[in-house]
């Protein structure tokens, strides 16, 4: 659960963490050697936005892991574990980056994007990766 919006007009979200491919099936054993990220948008005042890592390859320079994010919605991706950097973006700017984002094959992630997308330091836009409670 989580809690977002303003003290006037406070939202209840249930975010659903159990998503994703049915146990026994094939497409549950290909995304085994994945981890499960479950990113929320919950930052006030944020427009639509894009979560990326830097990309070498990409002509970008970024490869996406979630287009078009609106405030208020979550969404599920598989990716592969290890470290990573995630990035918010809003257009071509990275309003947020988070360096050192740890992920293990076969767990689940839950990436709150919290804060106020319009102010800066420890009102701003910042990122909360909790391991997900669901196995």
């Amino acid at each position: 659960m989580a809690v977002y919006g303003t003290a006037a007009k406070p939202v209840l979200l249930r975010v659903d963490e159990s998503g994703g491919p049915k146990a026994g099936t094939p497409a549950a054993a290909k995304a085994a050697d994945k981890a499960r990220l479950y990113v929320v948008h919950l930052a006030e005042g944020a427009p639509t936005v894009d979560v990326t890592t830097p990309s070498t390859r990409a002509k970008t320079g970024f490869a996406n892991v979630m287009k078009g994010l609106t405030y208020g919605k979550s969404r599920t991706k598989t990716a592969a574990p290890g470290a990573m950097t995630l990035q918010v973006r809003v257009g071509d700017k990275v309003v947020k980056e988070q360096a050192d984002v740890k992920t293990e094959a076969g767990k689940r992630y839950t990436v709150f994007a919290v804060g106020n997308a319009a102010a800066t330091g420890a009102q701003g836009l910042d990122l909360i990766v909790k391991p997900s409670a669901v196995k």
